[in-house]
Formats: structure tokens, sequence, C-alpha cells
């Protein structure tokens, strides 16, 4: 529940400010985002009737989420398939962003984490993930600011 009203707020916080330049409708940024965590988050949430299913989608689907897989796939290098242009692993994309060589382990793992109810395990493993994720994202948006000059062209 505290998560749904953590976006509300969000939401609430852009529609009052959101004459302000700088801002734009609440983000979500991560790995496989929009695919995984959004309609898992929308799913549980209407599962356990946080509130209306039509404020449910609306808060949840009308986020702008920002796939780090996909936004490292055009400056982290492909060796295995370098000829498509796909969203990259998040250990291949942390690895070559932040230059963290410890691979993640499956989220399958918190499926069994939370059959033992090792719900701290879980918490501990979100963090990590989470500050991960803020440490790629600020990365991508300093090599993305680095490339652009004042009028925001792309130099080459």
């Amino acid at each position: 529940m505290e998560i749904y009203y953590y976006f509300r707020e969000s939401w609430t916080r852009w529609k009052v400010l959101g004459n302000d330049s700088r801002l734009t409708e609440p983000i979500v940024a991560g790995f496989g985002i929009a695919r995984f965590d959004v309609p898992v988050l929308f799913s549980r949430s209407l599962k356990h009737e946080i509130a209306d299913p039509t404020k449910l989608y609306d808060t949840y689907f009308k986020l702008r989420p920002f796939d780090l897989s996909v936004a490292a796939a055009t400056i982290v290098p492909e060796t295995k398939y370098p000829k498509v242009l796909a969203p990259v692993s998040q250990n291949w994309a942390v690895k070559h962003l932040i230059g963290k060589t410890e691979r993640k382990p499956s989220g399958t793992t918190v499926w069994e984490l939370y059959e033992q109810g090792n719900y701290e395990k879980i918490a501990e493993r979100t963090r990590t993930e989470v500050e991960i994720a803020k440490r790629v994202y600020s990365n991508l948006l300093r090599i993305r600011n680095k490339r652009g000059n004042k009028d925001g062209n792309v130099q080459s």
C-alpha cells in the first residue's frame, strides 16, 4: 500500500508543480521496469484491492518507464550479438557502466527467499538493486549530457 501512496503522491506533486519546465510526469527507472515491475505492482495492488482499478491503472501505467537495459544498449559494447540492437542484460550494463563485475543472481532466488520467510534478505537485495540502478541511471545521464552541446544536439 505504501508503494501505491508514494506514486499517488508523486502524481499529486507533479500536478501542483507541473508548470516547472524542469519536471516531467513521474518517471520510474530500472532494468525491465515496464515489462516486469510496473505490471506486478499493478496486479498485486489490484489483487489486494488497494484502490479503485481505474486509479491503480492511472497511477502505474501512466508513469514514464525508463528501461536501463534499453538505454544502455546503444553505448555498452555487445560482443555476443553485435549485429542486433537489443536490450542488454543487467549484469552486462552494470559491468560496463559502473565496473561492478559481481553477477546478480537470478530473480527466481527471491521466490525461494519468500517461501523461507526471509523477508530481510529480500529487502537487502532490493536496496542493493535500487542503488545499482541509481548509479547506472546517473552514469547514463552523465554520458548523455557530456555528448550533447548547449543547443541539445548530440556531438559526433
